[in-house]
């Protein structure tokens, strides 16, 4: 339509591409209409003018309710229009439309542009200050770091995992040729081995680990990931024991003699010669007495 018109208590059904196109000069005034199962219920197109009054319709079941694809329309206008109107439940505005939002599952939009992302972090980047996401049902991978609250896009930065990769790697190798054994005593001589409780502490830990790269959501976390594993590996490093051959510990305890110099054991007879040392010096004094009462 051209010109200024007025629409007003029209039944309008199922039009293939717009139940009411707008373009060219003003419009008075479009009210009291029902639009349904149209392809899009009233199209506002890029020539359109500034439009009189849209109110008081009633939309249902279309694809979309309503297309405004003027570059000059207000950034409110379709707020206003889904509130002056009347719209099936679950009707909101999605970038340049009016129409029931039916997220897909694992999809994320921008309400105010009505682009579609895959994940929660390309729609962050792209969106602008003032932009609100719409986050549809499903699962999403958020390792690399969702800041909701920021005013430069240039704040938002992915997790650094390269420590906690690292972590992991490390514990795996401190595995490597280690037995499992509850005392040793089937386990080859110079082999280190662990108890299974052990060796399962740090396979839990490993574990635990691989999960936070799912799961951390700032770096702090990673941080506390790389020293609960750490700690996991020091304890288990800790608790390795290396097996012994004990027909070698017995025979090197066999045979042995006293180093020189040490005291005799406690109740061994004194060495030869401390007491002759002691006889001397009494034969010594005898003679020294005897001496004295012959000068007498």
């Amino acid at each position: 339509m051209q010109g200024p018109v007025n629409v007003t208590g029209n039944i309008i059904e199922n039009a293939a591409i717009s139940g009411i196109r707008l373009d060219g000069e003003q419009i008075q005034m479009v009210s009291g209409n029902t639009i349904s199962g149209c392809a899009t219920g009233i199209l506002l197109t890029e020539t359109c003018g500034e439009t009189g009054t849209i109110s008081g319709n009633t939309f249902e079941k279309n694809a979309v309710h309503v297309q405004d694809d003027r570059s000059t329309a207000s950034a409110n206008y379709l707020e206003e229009l889904l509130a002056n109107n009347t719209f099936p439940e679950g009707s909101q505005v999605i970038g340049d439309q009016i129409k029931v939002f039916e997220p897909e599952e694992n999809k994320v939009y921008n309400k105010n542009t009505g682009e579609e992302y895959d994940t929660i972090q390309e729609a962050i980047v792209a969106a602008q200050e003032g932009d609100t996401i719409l986050v549809a049902p499903g699962t999403y991978n958020v390792n690399e770091g969702i800041i909701t609250h920021c005013k430069d896009k240039e704040e938002i930065e992915e997790l650094d995992l390269t420590l906690l990769d690292a972590a992991i790697e490390e514990a795996i190798a401190t595995k490597e040729g280690i037995v499992i054994s509850e005392e040793g005593a089937d386990v080859p001589a110079g082999t280190y081995w662990v108890t299974q409780m052990d060796m399962d502490a740090l396979d839990a830990a490993i574990a635990n680990a691989e999960a936070a790269k799912e799961s951390a959501e700032t770096q702090q976390d990673v941080a506390n990931a790389v020293e609960a594993l750490e700690a996991a590996v020091s304890t288990f490093n800790g608790a390795k024991q290396k097996a012994i051959d004990e027909e070698e510990i017995e025979e090197s305890g066999q045979g042995e003699e006293p180093v020189e110099g040490e005291e005799p054991v406690q109740g061994e007879e004194p060495v030869q010669g401390e007491e002759l040392a002691d006889d001397e010096e009494s034969v010594e004094d005898e003679e020294a007495v005897e001496g004295e009462e012959q000068e007498e």
